[in-house]
């Protein structure tokens, strides 16, 4: 604590001293530096100062700069070191995982969506990406691709349309279980308010012993949540026996 006030001692001085100068103005109480470090403070030393000046006792004049200081700040020093402990002192809060939550109990058109990659949040768009190895999870279907773009409403109320691309596969629900329909396609929109996904980019639908498949590279399959299949354009249905 000495060190500490005789820094503080040097910068609430005249103005006129910095630490490693003598040149203090006359009566105003400041008490140089190198007499400080001399030695010619309360321990019962004396002795000149560089130059053949006469000893200054330095503790009293050390001790009315502090109070000279307290009453120009409205607190003392040793407030001002509670205060600082104080704002440091932040309380300990533990960091847990989250709980796993099962989205039986989320609306139809609730989405909980995870990607290992990264997630990419732009505010100008309203547009949200995903990006490796994306998990879609709903209790009407479950989507895996390899990126998957939410499009946000103008009014930011909620989802206007799902975006998954890259090796698309899509298997829907029924109250949260397989209901058996498969969907595989490059590209696959999703539109919760009319309840539809619809696949492109050569897409495939795989029931239990049938299979769509798409005859050109236009033709697009639609999957209902409600459990309709719709095809639009040239396609081949294989029946297994």
């Amino acid at each position: 604590m000495r060190a500490g006030s005789q820094a503080l001692a040097m910068e609430i001085g005249s103005g006129t001293a910095h630490p490693g100068s003598d040149n203090a103005t006359a009566g105003d109480g400041f008490v140089p530096f190198t007499q400080l470090a001399s030695g010619n403070d309360a321990g019962g030393g004396s002795g000149a100062t560089p130059g053949g000046s006469q000893p200054t006792p330095a503790a009293p004049a050390l001790a009315a700069n502090v109070s000279s200081a307290e009453g120009e700040m409205g607190m003392s020093v040793g407030d001002v070191l509670d205060l600082t402990r104080a704002e440091d002192d932040l309380p300990f809060v533990e960091h847990r995982p989250p709980t796993p939550s099962r989205s039986s109990g989320a609306g139809t058109g609730d989405l909980v969506i995870s990607a290992v990659n990264q997630t990419d949040f732009d505010i100008d768009s309203s547009e949200m990406e995903f990006s490796g190895n994306v998990q879609v999870k709903s209790p009407r279907f479950a989507m895996r691709c390899d990126r998957f773009i939410v499009h946000l409403k103008a009014d930011g109320s909620g989802m206007d349309y799902g975006e998954g691309i890259g090796n698309v596969y899509i298997r829907m629900r029924e109250n949260g279980t397989p209901s058996g329909h498969e969907g595989f396609a490059h590209r696959a929109i999703y539109r919760p308010e009319q309840g539809k996904l619809t696949l492109s980019g050569w897409p495939k639908i795989r029931e239990k012993h049938k299979e769509h498949v798409a005859a050109t590279k236009d033709t697009q399959m639609v999957l209902y949540t409600d459990g309709r299949v719709r095809t639009l354009g040239r396609n081949r249905t294989v029946i297994r026996n």
